[in-house]
């Protein structure tokens, strides 16, 4: 593709070592009814050959590019960004896979007026364990339809949005910074509260892409040891509904690590909802507001 064309959409695959499902990955982009697209492709210092099966493919619309340093993966979102020339941003993660017709059926709802500050779907689950936490988070609205619109006060009561569904607005995603780099895991979570905060959502209420869920999974690891989500909901304080979901959020963390029996962990999330809390009353009181 010419450096200086603008494609449609812009599909983002930040990949380390990740091999093992890559290729199938990659087919499924390759694979879309819809053709206008780019796929960067960042290597965050992978050592198994990664980079070589993305090359192996030979399509012009593939931009590969090779990361300076190993960081963490919201670091490496955040790197990779610059190179993002759509007017649209889709994320798609190595273990995860879009069906043909994902981004076709997104553009379709996305073209309306007044265009939506991103688009997802449902999701399909790729697993051997039904009863996966993660899992669970997915199937929120398996009995309802999902929520559009102003999404943000829903959001902000847990992330339930898989990352692989995502159809960002280039604009809007722009206008809140792009990613952050500062949370290694859910830097997705973080980009869909703030665009949410300032745009409608829309919602193709089917499911267009599969979620891969397995042992080293960056995101099956255990957020009660992370708290990525109540730190982002913090930087949104003083707004009252980030500190109703921090609340909501940080009784969830309690109840999943009274279930899993870890001591060490109610410690730590008594003392992180204390200083989440100390910092929210300087904000709202101690400044005058």
């Amino acid at each position: 593709m010419n450096e200086a064309a603008s494609p449609t959409v812009s599909v983002l695959v930040n990949c380390y070592n990740g091999r093992a499902f890559l290729r199938e990955a990659i087919q499924s982009v390759i694979d879309q009814t819809y053709g206008d697209w780019e796929l960067v492709f960042w290597d965050n210092r992978s050592s198994d050959g990664s980079r070589e099966i993305v090359e192996s493919f030979a399509d012009p619309r593939i931009r590969v590019f090779v990361s300076g340093e190993h960081t963490h993966l919201g670091e490496a979102r955040r790197r990779a960004q610059a190179h993002l020339r759509g007017k649209w941003i889709a994320i798609l993660d190595v273990d995860d896979l879009w069906y043909p017709e994902k981004l076709q059926r997104q553009l379709e709802l996305a073209n309306e007026a007044p265009r939506p500050g991103f688009v997802y779907s449902r999701v399909a689950l790729l697993t051997d364990q039904p009863s996966d936490a993660v899992g669970h988070v997915f199937r929120k609205y398996d009995d309802r339809p999902l929520p559009t619109g102003d999404l943000f006060g829903v959001l902000v009561r847990g992330n339930f949005i898989a990352t692989p569904t995502l159809l960002l607005n280039a604009q809007a995603f722009r206008s809140i910074g792009g990613f952050s780099g500062k949370y290694p895991i859910m830097e997705d979570y973080y980009v869909t509260l703030n665009i949410s905060r300032r745009h409608r959502v829309a919602a193709v209420d089917e499911a267009l892409s599969a979620y891969r869920l397995h042992a080293s999974n960056a995101s099956a690891v255990d957020r009660v040891d992370t708290f990525e989500d109540l730190r982002i909901l913090r930087d949104l304080v003083p707004d009252p509904r980030a500190m109703l979901g921090m609340c909501r959020i940080g009784a969830r963390h309690l109840v999943k690590s009274a279930k899993s029996r870890r001591s060490p962990d109610w410690r730590r999330m008594i003392r992180s909802l204390s200083r989440e809390q100390a910092r929210a009353d300087v904000r709202t009181h101690g400044t005058g507001r």
